[in-house]
């Protein structure tokens, strides 16, 4: 079963009509998201959709973007760009039964173009760079429900039901090719370690093959684990990576490789994030200020 739907999309009625709609919503429900002064224009023209000038509020954030399905071609060429400026992570959630795992403010920033004739087409031929940055924020216990407390203990952060550890920076970044999205950036600066990951998604098969691994900042764990995700969007597998695979991502997955390119990510979505106080701290981390380097005499967490 795919999360990303193989329905073909309506082509032949895109490329019969031609007309131009300007919407406003003052209140609109988007995927059991809220979105308040929602506007945008719809037009069709020999065989080209296109969404333009496409504006919502959420909460105090705000969302932008264009799209595009050129019709005409066979197959059909699409292209997205998208915005989000202060999104609060809780507002994303259709449901607010629960307390949400993340919380803080969400800009991202994403551009890409895609070929085919339905949305799992398009996903399978995606290239292109997006990313989302959180300055600041909370997680809670729940977002470290990896499976087991092992799990959460090799990443360095020490959660336990109800507890929340506090988020300095989050920054996550991918570029994809023909539908192949790497990992470049994941970064989550929190109060009790340093998280870094890499990996890669396949959308055409929507199969995982990410790494995750955790820099405490207290010297009391070495940690001698990685986490993997494996599986597929719809049905992700958690579990403990042993030494190897810790000696293959070991490299790609230093410190200082982490860092550097950071201050580019946080320019593409919003310049100013680059001087929020927390990101700029992150960015001015060596890797042994303030985060315990790999090696260093301790106990082991696994």
């Amino acid at each position: 079963q795919l999360r990303v739907p193989d329905k073909p999309l309506p082509l032949a009625g895109i490329r019969r009509a031609n007309a131009r709609v300007s919407f406003h919503a003052r209140e609109l429900r988007a995927a059991g998201i809220a979105l308040s002064d929602a506007s945008a224009v719809f037009a069709i023209e020999h065989g080209l959709l296109s969404i333009e000038e496409v504006h919502a509020h959420l909460g105090h954030g705000s969302i932008s973007g264009a799209a595009a399905l050129d019709a005409s071609r066979a197959p059909p060429n699409g292209h997205l760009e998208l915005r989000l400026a202060d999104v609060p992570l809780e507002r994303l959630r259709k449901s607010s039964a629960t307390a949400p795992p993340l919380e803080g403010a969400l800009s991202a920033r994403a551009e890409v173009n895609a070929r085919g004739s339905s949305p799992h087409e398009l996903a399978a031929t995606l290239t292109g760079t997006a990313s989302a940055v959180v300055p600041h924020g909370q997680m809670r216990a729940g977002i470290a429900d990896l499976a087991s407390l092992d799990l959460t203990r090799s990443l360095g952060l020490k959660l336990h039901p109800g507890a929340e550890t506090g988020i300095r920076c989050a920054v996550a970044s991918i570029a994809a090719r023909d539908g192949v999205a790497d990992l470049k950036n994941l970064v989550l600066d929190t109060d009790s370690a340093l998280i870094t990951g890499s990996g890669t998604i396949h959308l055409d098969s929507e199969q995982l093959d990410l790494t995750l691994r955790g820099r405490p900042k207290k010297p009391a764990l070495v940690l001698r684990s990685a986490v993997a995700v494996r599986g597929t969007l719809m049905h992700p597998q958690v579990k403990l990576a042993g030494h190897g695979a810790l000696a293959q991502t070991g490299a790609a997955l230093a410190l200082g490789a982490v860092l550097t390119p950071l201050a580019a990510v946080l320019a593409f979505v919003s310049p100013g994030l680059a001087h929020d106080a927390d990101c700029a701290a992150l960015l001015s981390e060596t890797g042994t200020a303030s985060v315990m380097p790999a090696g260093t005499p301790a106990a082991e967490a696994r």
